[in-house]
């Protein structure tokens, strides 16, 4: 999960783009663990967009941002997650995952 959350903190990737890089690489920690080399063999990806994910690789603190979002209260919630509404995965160009501070409604409230 937390590597989810740092690809969906990327400065200038946004949902589009990160689509595109699901269908290259199986998870966002397979992205984060490519070699420099490799980033900038995806034709799918600008040059900013792989200096962007380049970069923020180096700067991205996994257990520290990602630590800060739970001592927050805040959950993340992936596409991936059991918790993530059935309704909102269906529309197109549905967000990748969700912020949900306290707890997602129950699918029957809604």
């Amino acid at each position: 999960m937390k590597y989810e959350y740092w690809m969906n903190q990327i400065p200038g990737i946004f949902l589009k783009t990160r689509n595109k890089i699901r269908h290259y690489v199986k998870s966002a920690k397979e992205l984060y663990e490519l070699s420099d080399c490799m980033i900038d063999a995806m034709t799918l990806l600008t040059k900013a967009e792989k200096n962007r994910i380049k970069q923020s690789k180096k700067q991205w603190d996994l257990e520290k941002e990602y630590e800060k979002l739970g001592k927050m209260g805040i959950s993340f919630v992936t596409r991936e997650d059991g918790r993530y509404p059935k309704k909102l995965i269906k529309i197109p160009d549905a967000p990748d995952a969700l912020y949900v501070k306290g707890t997602l409604p129950d699918e029957n409230d809604y």
